[in-house]
């Protein structure tokens, strides 16, 4: 059996490659597609669109790509991409409501972050001046006693301080009135705030598609539509390429293939012995796999 079968495979070869001599282009495209081996081939890509919107350079991107790659390359030791400015996969970014929603949440984030840290600075400030005007508002209390029972002959200086601490008092009194309309108007605009983030981060159902990779005979291409910073960029791309590498869903959620992306995710050992099974297969199991 293993005789008959190596001579259909050379057969097959024969086959194929006097259609694709004959037919030209669109069959050596099939073929390519059909019979790609990325631990013989590496995939040659470049970088396709990349939409102002996102606000990166062509650098920026290209090397978040690099870094991708040799997340792959590192952990199985071959060669699987190579960049060329003509490469045949081309890699995009594509702006949608999925990336100006997270620029959106972003936004609210920080300017919830934001109002917190106002928040705690001037309720800080405002219970410094509460335990300010405590303490003058029981030293004047004892003052004027002090002064209602000196009896007939009154003391001025006694008078004078009494002055002083109404008037430190009412200064103070002032401060605070301010201060507490402060954080009232905070509060208001806080809460605000979290409504407005609650709401918009609640119209999303489950997790965002950040990326895809697209595929046939005549093109490949992987789009980038959501991320966080140039970690989760990285993250994406990772996954991504791993689908233009031949690589399917993965079932454990630590595992960089795993559909939805989350914290410590990882090429995991399945990865990789999904890799090689790729690449060990012959032209005969390629040809009867179905799709």
């Amino acid at each position: 059996m293993d005789y008959l079968k190596a001579i259909t495979e050379i057969l097959l070869v024969a086959t194929v490659g006097v259609a694709v001599l004959v037919l030209g282009p669109d069959i050596q495209s099939i073929y390519s597609e059909k019979f790609f081996n990325p631990c013989q081939t590496p995939i040659s890509y470049s970088i396709g669109s990349i939409d102002e919107d996102f606000n990166v350079t062509d650098e920026y991107f290209l090397s978040a790509i690099k870094d991708a790659e040799k997340v792959w390359e590192d952990a199985a030791g071959i060669n699987f991409f190579d960049y060329s400015k003509e490469g045949g996969m081309k890699i995009n970014l594509v702006y949608d409501y999925r990336q100006d929603s997270t620029v959106q949440i972003n936004d609210l984030s920080s300017t919830l972050e934001a109002n917190e840290a106002n928040y705690s600075k001037i309720k800080s400030e405002y219970d410094a001046y509460v335990n300010q005007y405590n303490s003058s508002k029981s030293e004047l209390n004892n003052l004027v006693l002090r002064y209602n029972q000196s009896g007939k002959k009154k003391s001025e200086e006694l008078l004078s301080q009494i002055r002083t601490l109404e008037k430190t008092v009412g200064d103070l009194v002032v401060k605070i009135n301010e201060l507490g309309n402060q954080i009232n108007g905070l509060a208001v605009k806080y809460n605000m705030n979290v409504e407005n983030y609650n709401d918009l981060v609640g119209t999303f159902d489950g997790e965002f598609e950040q990326g895809n990779y697209v595929s046939d005979y005549k093109s490949k291409e992987i789009n980038i539509y959501q991320y966080d910073d140039r970690e989760k960029l990285v993250n994406v791309l990772v996954h991504e390429m791993g689908h233009a590498l031949g690589l399917d869903h993965a079932i454990d959620p630590s595992d960089i293939m795993y559909a939805l992306s989350s914290e410590d995710q990882s090429i995991t050992s399945e990865d990789l012995n999904s890799l090689i099974g790729i690449c060990s297969e012959t032209m005969w199991d390629k040809l009867l796999k179905k799709e």
